[in-house]
């Protein structure tokens, strides 16, 4: 993977000597505090988000390099959505998949891309909704621990709400929302790294 030189940009800001409000500038200043409180009421209610953030790890009796291959290609033990390679390298840094449930193939839930491979370390993908718009990250690490390997898990997303969501009457519902979301999202991971520990294990012990 290509080196990546983190840049450090320093900005020197001139600081300037402070002028007095005069009676213009202060008129100014309250017509443009009415405008935007105007512009604040005009906005018609934003549909709510779900914030997902989970971190789910298992110590597995493996080498990274036994494990990566089905990091790589999940399916044999993770659940959900199923990830499609557009040009059939899932290991491929850059790689597209479409996301799709495998009873409906043809109906696409997201897409997502390979941001990062450091085989067999760690791989980054980038989850975006079908209009382009960034949902979030998932992010896999295999730490090597005296023979075996500490898998992580971790997620980072956030998905909206449809717009018929929005409103006062609705926040209740959503936190309510948010919290179902949160532990059904957090126990299925838990499960899959529990399957993919039972799946790595066993066939490590056959060999």
């Amino acid at each position: 993977m290509p080196n990546m030189v983190a840049s450090r940009v320093n900005r020197i800001t001139t600081l300037r000597p402070r002028r007095a409000i005069n009676s213009g500038n202060l008129c100014g200043i309250v017509l443009l505090c009415l405008m935007t409180l105007r512009a604040s009421a005009q906005e018609p209610n934003r549909a709510p988000t779900l914030d997902l953030v989970t971190h789910n790890e298992t110590l597995i009796a493996a080498t990274p390099a036994k494990i990566w291959p089905f990091i790589v290609e999940p399916g044999a033990w993770k659940t959900g959505p199923r990830l499609i390679a557009s040009n059939g390298d899932p290991a491929h840094l850059g790689e597209k998949f479409k996301a799709v449930m495998p009873d409906a193939p043809e109906k696409v839930l997201f897409y997502a891309q390979n941001v990062e491979i450091d085989a067999p370390r760690r791989r980054t993908l980038r989850l975006n909704a079908l209009d382009g718009a960034l949902i979030g990250f998932a992010i896999w690490e295999l730490t090597p621990q005296h023979g075996s390997t500490l898998v992580a898990y971790r997620v980072y997303s956030q998905i909206a709400l449809p717009a018929s969501a929005a409103g006062a009457e609705a926040t209740a519902d959503a936190s309510a929302a948010q919290t179902n979301y949160f532990n059904s999202s957090y126990r299925r991971f838990t499960a899959e790294l529990a399957a993919l520990k039972l799946l790595v294990e066993s066939r490590n012990h056959g060999e």
